[in-house]
């Protein structure tokens, strides 16, 4: 190929980049799909097999930073190499839901829900880029560009005593094979992997030698293939011998090959700080997220700090990481409010919440049990209409109660607002999150 090591490490850089977020879902999918029906603690289920999760997180839950108490989840990874999987929905009333569906690349390419497809019952066939056939008149088509996809379902919670409505709700969200349509379908038994990794995907990716990263893009390629504007980044990596299903570099490059990889894993951290827009100390991604088209290094960075993020139409999370408007830090030993101006509260055509989380991304312990607050809770308006949230680790007093948002007892912390379907004043950044406001 005659490249120089420099030219070498450039396109290692580039083609890691561009690769990232293919290898990261893999990994993740191994990781989800390597035990058996789920605890809480471990929520695993095999491919084509769809896991509902029917708990709502507390103060002890660890499994993941940041858990929603809004929605319960349907998830499942799509292997469709042999044919389309049938999702069913059931009439879901005035219950808020969406079924965001991603491909290999990371790309929302479908978003079955109360947004898009109303509130009525329905069936859908997610088939692979291969698949060609019909399908009754019942089943709509959903293309996915490739073999793997990845569904994170969400329907709408409203609290511990909403639970048992909304488990009975999402069981009859159902998923059979196409073939089993119609047929008694019982989902086969899939053996545990007593050797799979279950580290953290990001951590397995980032310690994974050069050449292995690279040929697991390879032949990750020809499953999940490339979109059409990926030619020219194709044309140029092909220079290293790496292409779809086959990667053979020459043998003085390999050292080129880990700094490049390197160097793209410091290039996507570094890309971090500039993702969305801080304003009044919140940080509101409204751009570049959920669809990226040839725009690889926002694709990377957002599959490094938040894989499987939605399409901002369907929900947007202002998230604040840990200042008050004057960008001082949030401790317990203080008191704070967010005060919305009448008719200002976030515009959501679902719902909205903010959410506390501790130092470490984890509920907050409280004695009212209440980690998070929004316009599903009973909320006292001032008499002028607007709103204040008081955020404080002791009881404002019975009079604001609530609308206190429990901090933690100890150390400081960074809520997270949550705006599901935001309406268009969110989307064109005409309204912003007012800032937290220390009181004393």
């Amino acid at each position: 190929m005659g490249i120089s090591q420099e030219e070498a490490r450039a396109l290692a850089e580039k083609a890691t980049i561009f690769g990232y977020p293919l290898v990261l879902m893999d990994i993740t999918r191994r990781v989800g799909t390597a035990a058996p029906r789920p605890t809480p603690e471990k929520a695993k289920v095999p491919a084509n097999q769809l896991l509902h999760l029917v708990f709502l997180p507390d103060h002890t839950f660890r499994t993941v930073v940041r858990p929603n108490v809004d929605t319960l989840y349907s998830i499942v990874f799509f292997d469709l190499r042999e044919e389309p999987m049938v999702l069913s929905v059931p009439e879901m009333g005035d219950r808020y839901y969406m079924m965001p569906i991603l491909d290999a690349w990371t790309n929302v390419f479908a978003v079955p829900g109360t947004r898009t497809t109303g509130s009525g019952a329905a069936n859908y066939a997610i088939a692979g880029p291969n698949w060609r056939g019909a399908v009754p008149e019942e089943i709509e088509v959903i293309e996915a560009p490739t073999n793997m996809a990845w569904m994170i379902g969400r329907t709408r919670v409203d609290g511990p005593d909403d639970l048992p409505v909304v488990s009975e709700l999402v069981s009859h969200i159902g998923l059979v094979p196409l073939s089993t349509w119609g047929k008694e379908y019982t989902p086969p038994e899939v053996p545990v992997d007593p050797d799979a990794d279950m580290s953290a995907p990001p951590s397995q990716l980032e310690s994974m030698d050069a050449i292995a990263f690279f040929q697991a893009v390879a032949d990750l390629m020809l499953d999940n293939p490339p979109a059409e504007e990926d030619a020219p980044i194709l044309d140029e990596v092909s220079a290293l011998g790496l292409e779809p299903g086959k990667f053979e570099p020459d043998s003085d490059i390999a050292d080129a090959l880990t700094e490049g990889k390197a160097a793209a894993l410091a290039k996507m951290k570094a890309n971090i700080v500039k993702a969305g827009k801080v304003v009044n100390g919140w940080n509101v991604m409204l751009e570049g997220i959920g669809t990226y088209g040839t725009d690889y290094l926002a694709r990377a960075t957002v599959a490094l700090i938040g894989l499987g993020a939605n399409l901002p139409e369907d929900a947007v999370y202002p998230a604040n990481p840990g200042v008050d408007i004057e960008g001082d830090p949030l401790t317990s030993e203080h008191k704070y409010v967010v005060h919305f101006e009448s008719g200002a509260t976030p515009p959501a055509n679902a719902f909205w919440s903010i959410t506390m989380y501790d130092e470490a991304g984890y509920l907050v312990n409280n004695p009212i049990r209440r980690y998070a607050i929004g316009d599903r809770d009973a909320l006292e308006f001032n008499e002028d209409g607007s709103l204040d949230i008081y955020i404080q680790r002791q009881s404002p007093g019975p009079d604001k109660e609530s609308n206190w948002l429990p901090a933690p007892a100890e150390g400081v912390f960074s809520p997270t607002m949550r705006i599901y379907w935001p309406k268009e004043e969110m989307l064109a950044g005409d309204w912003n999150p007012p800032g937290i406001r220390r009181l004393e």
